[in-house]
């Protein structure tokens, strides 16, 4: 079963952010799924990983927060 994970970042846009992200959850066996952009000026880009287990997503949660990022608990996607 598939695990999503999300990461949350304020705007201004930081594409050097993002990628250290995407970087820190490849190493952890996930990949992007999807970025959504924020709502309105100054709310959150929503990125969202997919991992095809628990315990990667859990690894990569870990060590992002540890990095100061905003992590969504990870959740079965159900597939």
């Amino acid at each position: 079963m598939s695990t999503m994970l999300e990461v949350c970042c304020r705007e201004p846009v930081d594409t050097a952010r993002e990628n250290r992200v995407t970087e820190c959850v490849v190493s952890h066996g996930g990949q992007l799924d999807y970025r959504e952009a924020a709502e309105q000026p100054g709310g959150a880009v929503c990125l969202t990983f997919e991992f095809s287990g628990v315990e990667q997503a859990e690894a990569a949660a870990a060590h992002l927060r540890i990095r100061g990022e905003h992590v969504e608990v990870p959740a079965d996607c159900g597939l």
